[in-house]
């Protein structure tokens, strides 16, 4: 993949505020690498008009490819400051830390996945990141959210979860109960994962997103997404 040379504004220093106790005190890379540098130092490069910084050109082009994913967009759009969001299949971490940032201090967020090993590895990267105590860590199957309460959530996000469990009906009825009426989610299915217990068939993915009001949704790089609105409250 052909990287791009991110612009460095001028006259600029971070995105971050600072006090001027904190203009000496190092701060972690965006990336997440485990890097850090002084305020001022280092690389900024400006993404979508913020400010970020990193250690060096490699950790910028990496951060700015993964923000220009479906998810990373969606995520921008969709989540805002108090919101409770949860991320299933969170992996390495990544959209975890994305959804931290944009709901603040005064949001919650859930990163869910089967494997102890990707909870180990997302809670080193919000560690990294400062972000760690934003996020209620989880370890359970994807059709497993017994943890996060009936309506409790205003976003979901899984990204080529559903696809590696071969409880899928459970799957989607978990998503439809943590979410409130009209709360969204954005689920993304890798159709060529090694993962995958089963290819998701076209019937069946109609058949899952029926209960849902489906506001967008593509497909490309071997997977399709959806962005889905759980119906709103219908009755007194």
């Amino acid at each position: 993949m052909k990287r791009s040379k991110l612009p460095v504004p001028p006259k600029r220093r971070i995105g971050r505020k600072h006090s001027p106790a904190d203009r000496n005190r190092p701060i972690p890379c965006e990336e997440g690498c485990g890097c850090k540098v002084l305020p001022g130092h280092g690389f900024l490069a400006a993404i979508d008009g913020v400010v970020y910084h990193f250690c060096c050109v490699d950790c910028a082009d990496s951060y700015q490819e993964n923000l220009q994913t479906e998810a990373a967009r969606v995520i921008r759009e969709r989540v805002g400051p108090g919101m409770r969001v949860a991320d299933v299949g969170c992996g390495s971490g990544f959209y975890t830390a994305e959804l931290a940032d944009r709901v603040g201090p005064d949001g919650q967020v859930f990163a869910v996945d089967s494997s102890a090993t990707n909870v180990g590895r997302t809670e080193e990267y919000l560690t990294r990141r400062g972000l760690r105590n934003r996020v209620t860590t989880l370890t359970a199957p994807t059709g497993s959210l017994t943890a996060i309460p009936s309506g409790g959530l205003d976003f979901l996000l899984s990204s080529d979860a559903l696809c590696c469990t071969s409880e899928r009906s459970t799957a989607f009825r978990e998503i439809a109960r943590v979410l409130r009426p009209g709360a969204v989610a954005y689920l993304r299915v890798s159709e060529d994962s090694p993962r995958s217990v089963r290819p998701l068939s076209t019937r069946e993915r109609e058949l899952r997103i029926a209960p849902f009001e489906r506001l967008a949704g593509g497909h490309g790089a071997g997977s399709r997404w959806a962005i889905l609105r759980n119906p709103p409250a219908t009755g007194p």
